[in-house]
């Protein structure tokens, strides 16, 4: 139990961060850091080289994620 709470307090430290690495990237949106090294490669993701570092701003990767809700097509037609 305590081992639980322990790790959910780390993550929740994590969220409130305003930069992110690569591996905190991949944990925050659950996938792998080979996906997040192929977003950077093909220009996927807004981030911030800083000499051999790259940094990702949370408010970016959330507006990011944002932009990818796919909603259906009722939703569309009824707030046009």
């Amino acid at each position: 139990m305590f081992s639980f709470i322990f790790h959910l307090l780390k993550r929740l430290s994590k969220m409130e961060k305003w930069r992110f690495n690569i591996e905190e990237l991949a944990e925050y949106i659950a996938v792998s850091k080979g996906t997040i090294y192929n977003w950077i490669s093909q220009r996927k993701l807004i981030f911030v080289k800083m000499g051999r570092r790259v940094k990702f701003d949370i408010k970016d990767i959330d507006k990011w994620i944002e932009s990818k809700k796919i909603i259906n097509n009722m939703e569309k037609i009824i707030t046009k």
